[in-house]
């Protein structure tokens, strides 16, 4: 029998961890998916005049995706749930306090290989999945961030002073 050894370059995407600084318990940051890690830049066709063959692409400002994070729904109330709540049902008496956010993708020995670090970041929106009693599932919660924007972070070695890997 053989078994199967990766001897591809190429890191698997199943192994990740989400990291709030400010957040104590780490089974809030224990997320069964992450999206939106994009950046773009729109450009701005502009004709050259009395030349119709040239068309100049001009660069706008970039632009980001919202970071996506689905996990199974947490029933009990934790620093992020709060703080989720606090940010979506504000009435802006209070101003909304944006925060950073690292994910940090991993090898199978769980070293850190690529750290992504989301700067200002704050809650805009929280869904559960659907509840359907003919199905057997867990539910899950998806809760989507907007966020100034992300760098992945060169450094590894000064990156994981500031963030608390769980020991795994």
């Amino acid at each position: 029998m053989s078994s199967f050894i990766n001897i591809s370059p190429f890191p698997y995407s199943f192994i990740f961890n989400v990291n709030f600084a400010w957040v104590l318990d780490p089974r809030d940051s224990a997320f069964q998916e992450v999206s939106g890690i994009k950046g773009t830049r729109n450009v701005t066709e502009i004709r050259e005049g009395g030349e119709n063959r040239f068309v100049h692409q001009v660069p706008e400002a970039g632009k980001y995706d919202n970071l996506i994070l689905k996990r199974g729904m947490m029933t009990r109330l934790s620093q992020l749930s709060l703080w989720v709540n606090e940010c979506i049902e504000s009435d802006f008496s209070t101003p909304i306090e944006p925060k950073d956010i690292w994910v940090t993708l991993m090898d199978k020995s769980f070293i850190p290989l690529m750290i992504w670090h989301f700067y200002n970041a704050y809650p805009i929106s929280w869904s559960s999945s659907t509840l359907n009693a003919q199905e057997n599932s867990i539910a899950i919660e998806t809760i989507e961030f907007a966020y100034q924007y992300f760098s992945p972070v060169q450094n590894l070695a000064a990156a994981l002073t500031l963030i608390d890997l769980p020991n795994l």
